[in-house]
């Protein structure tokens, strides 16, 4: 299940970044450096997401902690557009944004108790 999970949440981050060039986050979030510092910032994300998913498809040793990765940005991404939403926010209110962080509302969560459990199993079996 962890892979699974793995791969639709950080699909479906992907796809929020994607929303987030349409909605020049870098302006919402008043990011110094603009757009050129939002895509710098997403290149060693990118190298990070693939080596995780790496990790999590070869049950490597980084694959609990990518998959609790990739969860924590997915409920950061959800604290974070959830208040600008909050505060009025016309940005990401589009149906087809919210229908993408509803989405990351459900695997994030999913993903960070199968990464948990996947923890808890491995101690186990040390013990």
């Amino acid at each position: 299940m962890l892979p699974a999970l793995y791969r639709l949440t950080a699909a479906l981050l992907i796809v929020h970044e994607v929303d987030a060039g349409y909605w020049r986050e870098w302006d919402v979030l008043r990011l110094p450096g603009g757009v050129a510092l939002f895509l710098a910032l997403h290149v060693p994300l990118a190298l990070a997401f693939l080596w995780g998913a790496e990790q999590v498809a070869t049950g490597g040793r980084g694959a609990r902690a990518m998959a609790l990765a990739i969860a924590a940005a997915g409920l950061a991404t959800l604290g974070v557009h959830g208040t600008l939403l909050a505060l009025g926010g016309r940005e990401f209110a589009s149906a087809p944004s919210l229908v993408v962080l509803a989405l990351v509302a459900l695997s994030a969560p999913a993903l960070l108790v199968a990464a948990l459990r996947a923890g808890r199993r491995a101690a186990a079996m040390r013990a």
